[in-house]
């Protein structure tokens, strides 16, 4: 069913002021707001739990199209379930905070502003649809929580499905994750190889968790376990 949101209507403070309002560095912190501005085309992201990488996606899609008339985004991750949870409802909820109208097909998770920017979610279980999908081109993609695709999934993803989509529009590949357990896969190995823009922070740098030092000496004390274990250096760093 599609939906459309008219920026007039959203909310009480529409008749106090209803422009779009940009979205800042106000809005982040450094580390990521340096992911969110960058312009390299090919990046690799990892972060802790918590240090704000899903808001990052979110930022830098909407920027990307509240800046870019008519560009077009796509979000993939492994579980449609987490599409919805950490890009779709955050996406319209900050489209929502900033003004900026849209209209939105709620089960096919595809939304396009008024300037006609484009976005969809989709998840693994969709990978074979993308793959035929010949003709669609996109300005940025976001392939997120790497760490948990198979090697015969990412792999075929990236090279067959999502490099000859970017081509016509110049666009970038973001591939984000947090640190794989087991120091080996497709996403470790792109961590390694330094072939893509590496930008990385924890939740130490995220300014919206100020609790992450009580956490992690909690975590510390109750678990039983070790900076230098793995579960730690996942979670924490």
């Amino acid at each position: 069913r599609l939906m459309f949101f008219d920026v007039h209507l959203r909310s009480a403070k529409s008749a106090v002021d209803v422009r779009p309002q940009a979205i800042t560095e106000a809005d982040s912190f450094d580390k990521q707001w340096a992911y969110i501005t960058t312009p390299t085309r090919f990046n690799c992201v990892w972060c802790s739990r918590r240090a704000g990488k899903s808001r990052g996606i979110v930022r830098r899609a909407a920027r990307g199209g509240m800046t870019k008339p008519g560009s077009r985004w796509l979000y993939i991750t492994l579980v449609r379930d987490n599409a919805f949870k950490y890009f779709w409802e955050p996406l319209k909820a900050l489209l929502n905070e900033k003004n900026v109208a849209f209209e939105s097909n709620e089960s096919r998770f595809m939304l396009t502003m008024a300037n006609g920017s484009f976005f969809q979610a989709v998840s693994a279980n969709d990978i074979s649809s993308i793959a035929t999908k010949k003709g669609d081109e996109w300005d940025g993609v976001f392939l997120d929580e790497a760490q948990d695709f198979g090697a015969k999934v990412i792999g075929p993803l990236i090279d067959i499905a999502i490099f000859p989509a970017l081509g016509n529009r110049s666009g970038f590949l973001d591939v984000l994750g947090t640190p794989p357990n087991v120091q080996h896969g497709y996403y470790y190995d792109l961590i390694v190889s330094k072939r893509y823009t590496e930008f990385r922070w924890t939740m130490f740098d995220n300014k919206f968790y100020p609790n992450a030092q009580a956490e992690y000496e909690l975590s510390l004390s109750t678990r039983g376990l070790t900076r230098d274990h793995p579960i730690i250096q996942s979670e924490f760093f």
